[in-house]
């Protein structure tokens, strides 16, 4: 709970946040959301209302031998972001060392992916560790820099301070350069403290050299915020991006154009319907969830003012966003809403894109259900969304570069446990059926260890 003895607010897991390797991808609850003119969710691209979906059969294979990930107890590892280099692969990541749980960033060969290793001991994918992390913090966050050297990669983490039993110090939130080939970490170059409270949202971008840095924080009694800093030394300092309305948690911020756009989920109690609503676990009350948005230029100041994104009547309880490969300049954002779901399955994934400045109506994505877990936006070449069905199996939907679905999803064994992490930059082959093919990256877990493998998957 907040520090200052606030009331605890119900807090849940990020959309994009990473999942230890054997839970697969993620977990939650949505609403009924009623039709209207601006908050209507649309059951397909034209409007019409939708066939019931057919989920077809298991469109990717494995390639190759795995890619070995050295650690003794793979249900701890816990692997995030991925952003390509010259000749490798960064993957954000917890691990446990002799220092205890460890954010470091995980470097792979492109060789390695590509199957071209010529010994064994080349082949393992190799740590840069950063510093002992919170014990329920997420994974650093990577992205790349750009300077008047070149490109190198900042990731963001989370410091332990204080020591491992001091829950009483300020949060830290540190920011570290690597250089490409770095083969161990140098000390951050900023550390920002943060208010003591149960959410662990954050995330941060560039553009160009300018970068800005998101987070949330309990404020008033039952109420967070999401504040925002740039990260060049002559701009002020972090400042709230929400509205002081807004109950606000688990930030996103995307690169839009010049600027950037910053999205998080907004909360409201629900009303008290009786002993029947009361709450499956203590002291999480059922709240409404929706997305919100605002626009912020290159150095984290609001333009303009923050818009919902998804109805106030849903219950958003996780997401994604991506940037979107088209000839307009456009953001995918894919929420999952739990609507009355059912010990963690159930609701739908609804899309939002933002064109410009303008979020067009949600629109449902084809689906046969869902079980546990957040979406998953694929990013690389090629556009895939992820996410658990019913029976927990692995879900797989080839997505065009608008965002729009290829097809119907397909079921996929080898994401049942799974976290699929990005496209390869190879370019796509064709299968003997003319289907184009991309490579994917997934990070695997089973009773011999965690691994990376890459599948080859038709679109």
């Amino acid at each position: 709970m907040p520090a200052d003895g606030a009331a605890a607010r119900p807090r849940t897991s990020p959309g994009f946040a990473a999942v230890a390797l054997g839970l697969a991808i993620g977990c939650h609850t949505t609403a009924d959301v009623p039709a209207g003119p601006e908050h209507a969710v649309a059951t397909g691209d034209s409007g019409s209302p939708a066939p019931a979906t057919a989920v077809v059969a298991a469109r990717c294979h494995a390639s190759g031998a795995p890619i070995p990930i050295d650690e003794t107890d793979a249900g701890e590892l816990e692997l995030g972001d991925v952003v390509p280099t010259v000749d490798a692969y960064a993957v954000g990541g917890v691990h446990r060392t002799a220092a205890g749980r460890v954010a470091a960033v995980m470097r792979i060969p492109r060789r390695v992916v590509d199957g071209q290793a010529s010994d064994a001991a080349s082949q393992a994918a190799r740590w840069v560790d950063l510093a002992p992390t919170l014990g329920d913090a997420p994974p650093p966050r990577l992205v790349a820099r750009a300077g008047a050297g070149g490109a190198d990669l900042v990731a963001a983490a989370y410091l332990r301070g204080g020591g491992p039993g001091d829950h009483t110090a300020a949060r830290q939130l540190a920011l570290v350069a690597l250089a490409p080939s770095a083969a161990s970490s140098p000390p951050p170059f900023l550390v920002v403290p943060q208010q003591h409270d149960d959410s662990l949202g954050f995330d941060l971008a560039f553009v160009g050299s300018a970068g800005v840095v998101v987070w949330d924080e309990g404020a008033a009694p039952a109420r967070g915020v999401i504040r925002a800093l740039s990260l060049d030394a002559n701009v002020a300092g972090a400042h709230d991006i929400s509205p002081a309305e807004s109950d606000a948690e688990l930030p996103r911020i995307v690169v839009d154009g010049a600027g950037f756009v910053a999205l998080w989920i907004a909360r409201k109690a629900e009303p008290s319907r009786g002993d029947a609503d009361a709450p499956e676990v203590p002291g999480e009350p059922r709240s409404f969830g929706w997305l919100e948005s605002v626009r912020l230029d290159a150095h984290g100041a609001v333009l303009g003012r923050a818009r919902s994104l998804t109805p106030a009547s849903g219950h958003v309880s996780a997401y994604d966003v991506v940037a979107l490969a088209a000839p307009e300049r456009a953001l995918l954002v894919v929420a999952r809403d739990d609507g009355e779901s059912v010990d963690g399955s159930g609701g739908a994934l609804v899309r939002v894109r933002i064109v410009g400045d303008v979020p067009e109506p949600p629109v449902e994505y084809p689906s046969d259900g869902l079980g546990r877990g957040a979406p998953v936006l694929v990013e690389g070449p090629s556009s895939f969304l992820g996410w658990i069905g019913p029976g927990e199996q692995g879900r797989l939907l080839a997505l065009d570069p608008s965002g729009a679905p290829l097809g119907p999803p397909s079921a996929e064994d080898a994401l049942d446990d799974a976290r699929p992490l990005r496209t390869l930059d190879a370019p796509a082959s064709v299968s003997p059926a003319g289907r184009a093919v991309a490579r994917l990256l997934v990070a695997v877990s089973s009773g011999a260890g965690a691994a990376l493998r890459v599948l080859q998957c038709q679109r």
